[in-house]
């Protein structure tokens, strides 16, 4: 009997250590997205838009439009979180980058195929969900 309460008591202990380390590096992960410069996060921005212009296989012709719109989409995007870094009311942020969100699909869908637009979508909702669990917040 005292071996199978000592065995539990092992196995819980090494889950609360599991679970600390793993909350702890979640912690620091949000803290160098937060701490990054603006030029890292311009460099980060950009990576991410080559990546969509070859994962999208856009033609030559799309893709000046696609940046275009994705970096006018990026500029509102940084506006609306230094005013929320300001002390704006988070919800009215969060509504705003909604709309954002919105008028960029609408006018992606102007520029992309419908299996481009699909394929942007479901991109979106991957890096939507993996902020999710990395930051409840956002």
């Amino acid at each position: 009997m005292y071996q199978i309460h000592s065995l539990g008591l092992k196995i819980l202990s090494l889950i609360g250590v599991v679970l600390f380390f793993a909350l702890a590096a979640g912690s620091a992960g949000a803290q160098r997205r937060q701490s990054l410069s603006p030029e890292e996060q311009q460099e980060r921005f950009e990576k991410q838009l080559e990546e969509l212009v070859v994962v999208l296989e856009l033609s030559e012709e799309q893709t000046p439009q696609f940046v275009e719109i994705m970096e006018a989409t990026d500029a509102d995007r940084v506006d609306l979180m230094e005013d929320m870094r300001a002390g704006a009311d988070r919800g009215a942020v969060r509504d705003k980058m909604v709309k954002l969100s919105e008028q960029t699909d609408l006018a992606l869908a102007d520029v992309l195929s419908s299996e481009q637009m699909e394929k942007y979508k479901e991109i979106q909702a991957q890096r939507r969900s993996q902020r999710g669990r990395r930051n409840p917040e956002s």
